[in-house]
């Protein structure tokens, strides 16, 4: 993550064209680290479906039912 390493307060006193540029600056910065992201999480997607390709299928077991009982009342 990136940051500002300045405090609001001087934030607030920056003309506005430095406040424009550092806005500028942030919101490019943050779409690029969104364009990384995407990317990687599309090569984990890629990579979990080959894994799970892969893999054998098992058979769908079910477990037993239980039986019901009733309880005696008192």
């Amino acid at each position: 993550m990136h940051h500002l390493r300045i405090q609001p307060s001087e934030v607030e006193a920056l003309p506005f064209y430095e406040y424009h540029y550092i806005v500028k600056e942030l919101s490019t910065m943050l779409k690029e680290q969104e364009k990384g992201n995407s990317k990687q999480s599309e090569e984990m997607n890629e990579q979990m479906a080959s894994i799970k390709s892969s893999q054998p299928k098992m058979p769908n077991m079910t477990m037993p039912k239980m039986p019901n009982f009733t309880a005696p009342k008192f």
